[in-house]
This record gives C-alpha cells, sequence and structure tokens, in this order.
C-alpha cells in the first residue's frame, strides 16, 4: 500500500477581541527615598483609576513598588528610579481610551503588549475545516501528478491551532497620549487566527 503523508495550513485575519496593556510609572530622583517620594503618589493615583475599571477588567497583576540605581552616564550624575507594573487583560475594548487617558494623566504610562481572538471564537473551528480542506487538495495534487488517486484517510494530525497577535502592529496602533494630546489613537489590532494539520493518505 502506497501512503501519501501532506500538510494542510489555513489563517483567517479579525480584529482582536482582547487585549493585554502594560501601564507602568517610573519616576527619578537624587536618592532612593525621593525618587519614591516621587513615585508613591502617581503608584496611588493609578491604582483608584484601575480599580475603577474593575468590572471591564478580566485578568490583573502588579509588581511592587521598587527602586534602584540608575548610574551615571553622558555626564549626567547618578540617580534613582522607582517603578511600578500593572498588567491588565480586557475585552472591553471600549473602554481603553478612557483607561489610557486616565492613566497618562495621572503621570502614568500605557501601551498594549499583545492582542488576542477568545479560543471559544468560531474562528477556529473555520480555521481548522479550511486546513482540513487544504491538505486534501494537496494530496489530490501530488496523486494526480504521480498517475494515482487519492483513497483513504489513514490519520489526521493537529499540530496546533493559535490566534496570534501581531505584536509590532498592536503596538503602532496603541498611541500614547501626552498632556499636549487631546486624545487618545486607538485601533484594535488585527489578529492571525491559524490552523495547521497533517494528515495521511492512501494512494491506489
Amino acid at each position: 500500500m502506497t501512503e501519501l503523508f501532506v500538510s494542510g495550513y489555513a489563517q483567517l485575519g479579525a480584529p482582536a477581541e482582547w487585549v493585554r496593556i502594560r501601564v507602568s510609572i517610573a519616576k527619578e530622583g537624587p536618592t532612593g527615598p525621593e525618587a519614591l517620594d516621587n513615585a508613591t503618589p502617581v503608584c496611588n493615583a493609578v491604582d483608584r483609576i484601575i480599580a475603577e475599571y474593575g468590572a471591564a477588567i478580566t485578568k490583573s497583576a502588579s509588581t511592587s513598588l521598587g527602586v534602584h540605581l540608575n548610574p551615571a552616564r553622558d555626564g549626567h550624575a547618578d540617580s534613582w528610579v522607582a517603578t511600578k507594573a500593572h498588567f491588565i487583560e480586557t475585552n472591553a475594548l471600549s473602554r481603553i481610551p478612557g483607561l489610557v487617558m486616565a492613566v497618562t494623566d495621572a503621570g502614568g504610562a500605557a501601551n498594549a503588549s499583545e492582542w488576542g481572538i477568545d479560543p471559544r471564537s468560531p474562528l477556529h473551528a473555520e480555521a481548522r475545516l479550511l486546513a482540513v480542506a487544504d491538505a486534501q487538495a494537496r494530496a489530490a495534487d501530488y496523486a494526480k501528478a504521480l498517475g494515482k488517486v487519492v483513497g483513504d484517510i489513514l490519520w489526521l494530525s493537529e499540530p496546533g491551532v493559535r490566534g496570534v497577535n501581531m505584536a509590532n502592529q498592536a503596538i503602532s496602533t496603541f498611541a500614547f497620549r501626552s498632556r499636549s494630546q487631546p486624545e487618545v489613537s486607538f485601533d484594535p489590532a488585527n489578529v492571525t487566527v491559524r490552523a495547521e494539520v497533517v494528515m495521511a493518505f492512501t494512494l491506489a
């Protein structure tokens, strides 16, 4: 019995359904305590803002407020930097501009770090069907080239199905807002849902 092994691929694009946002605070001072004093009111304000958006946040994690030495360079003296970060995931995309504006007005910064599609989205099933169809079409082409026809399917393997965010595009479409820029430029990134299968056929 002659066997043929082929791969099938498919990808579909769609606007992201959720986003992960990194909110960061970084304040300098000539000493560690002064850097902490500069950062603490900003951290408190950002904490309150995030709490106000709590119902729209599906996942969150935070670092503790810490301080580290920023060594002298380019003729500048040593300084200390106090930092804290929040990592937020939300599917309430319409509320992101307000969150970013509030955070930046308080003295923090925010950017989108990752975009994605809900794993329950029907796009995943559609991609799987297209990947199988692609494998079957490839098998038919190879069989024809060999003067044979495709017979039975022996097995099918799924290396993976995943929603992949376009990181560079995602970050570029989520603009920082400064006090001189009254609005936030925000467009959900397009996410690519990919599916891949490996199939084995008999040839007759």
